[in-house]
């Protein structure tokens, strides 16, 4: 089974706002080798309008 990543251009990363340095790092770095494996630039934000479709980078309000 395999999962195509451009079918998830739709995703954000989520770094909480009050984030410390090595997670906003871990979240551009990870935004940066998602585009590059999958040509699709994932936008970084602090909240979420939706239920789904995110990546969590470090601890946010909607994990708890």
């Amino acid at each position: 089974m395999s999962v195509n990543l451009a079918s998830l251009d739709d995703w954000d990363i989520v770094v909480d706002a009050a984030a410390i340095p090595s997670e906003v790092y871990a979240a551009q770095e990870f935004c940066d080798h998602f585009e590059r494996a999958s040509n699709v630039s994932l936008p970084i934000v602090t909240s979420t309008e939706r239920p789904d479709r995110h990546i969590f980078i470090g601890e946010s309000p909607p994990m708890r």
